[in-house]
């Protein structure tokens, strides 16, 4: 009898010793720190980041002056920035798009003062720029959003244009002078201010806002040309400025703004597009749109954006 009692004392410390292992390893994206409170450069909206060279980049974007700016910044850690120019040869704007394709950084079209622009530019280190065209055949566009798929530069959908319009039209290019359109009417409805990603060898659009307001939908295509819904109603819901990147094998939606003026500090994630399952209701970093996102040393990084009041300086990470 006490063999019994001893054997199954140790069963019960072995299973609680289990348990308590596992209740100490978050699951991702549920907990986050703040790299820094305030960063050297000021602070911004809509703008976007990259990694290039082993470093996050920061480029343009809007200031709580009411500026567009037209500067570059970098850092190896999230926590130490450095200017690579703070004037770039091209104008300054917002809501542009920005990648890293044949080891360079590109920045694509975007808005300044009320101008649309369908410029591209690139550098290879973040000081010295080079205009690739002055006039995309994608015509001129901001909150639209860019990718790298199938050895080509992506523009998806925006507003802008002679009527200043929604659109749905997707183009893309092997050298960023060269644009050549996948279709001028995708199955998605028109929209700006989505976030697009490349998962599952798929290119996807997620939420967004459209003359019927904003958007919770998910789509994906595997050319460009024929797109799929993989669901009309995410379980995240109505959202618009938010940022989403491809992380521990799953595609991420942080953050934005929401149905009712709602802004967000959410963080949600699926593995397929249909089924979205929330990692934390409130990642710690105060209510934003407009800020960018990246992935970088193994975490998932939030860097700046705002509210309609003013914007952040801060940088966030999670893992």
């Amino acid at each position: 009898m006490k063999k019994f009692l001893f054997a199954a004392v140790v069963i019960v410390l072995i299973v609680s010793c289990s348990i308590v292992i596992y209740s100490d390893q978050a699951a991702p994206g549920t907990i986050w720190h703040q790299a820094t409170p305030g960063v050297r450069f000021s602070a911004r909206s809509s703008h976007t980041s990259v990694v290039f060279d082993n470093k996050i980049w920061v480029i343009g974007g809007f200031s709580n002056t009411g500026h567009s700016k037209r500067d570059v910044w970098y850092t190896i850690d999230g926590v130490d920035w450095k200017s690579a120019t703070t004037e770039a040869q091209f104008k300054g704007r917002t809501n542009h798009t920005s990648v890293v394709f044949e080891n360079k950084m590109w920045v694509i079209a975007g808005e300044l003062d009320g101008n649309y622009m369908d410029d591209v530019w690139y550098s290879t280190d973040g000081v010295d720029w080079t205009v690739a065209t002055t006039s995309a055949k994608f015509s001129t566009r901001h909150g639209h959003t860019s990718v790298v798929y199938n050895n080509e530069m992506w523009v998806i959908a925006g507003q802008g244009g002679k009527s200043n319009s929604y659109k749905n039209s997707v183009y893309y290019s092997s050298d960023g002078v060269d644009w050549e359109r996948a279709t001028g009417n995708a199955e998605f409805s028109k929209r700006w201010l989505h976030t697009s990603v490349v998962y599952n060898n798929e290119i996807w659009v997620i939420g967004g806002e459209g003359s019927n307001g904003l958007n919770s939908d998910v789509w994906y295509s595997g050319d460009g040309i024929n797109w799929t819904e993989a669901t009309p109603s995410a379980a995240f819901g109505e959202r618009t400025s938010h940022s989403s990147v491809v992380y521990d094998n799953k595609m991420w939606v942080i953050a934005g703004f929401a149905h009712a003026g709602q802004l967000k500090s959410d963080v949600w994630y699926s593995g397929d597009g249909a089924n979205w399952t929330e990692a934390t209701p409130n990642a710690g970093f105060t209510e934003r749109d407009g800020q960018s996102s990246v992935v970088f040393d193994n975490k998932i990084w939030v860097i700046y954006g705002g509210n309609e009041m003013s914007y952040y300086d801060d940088v966030w990470w999670g893992q």
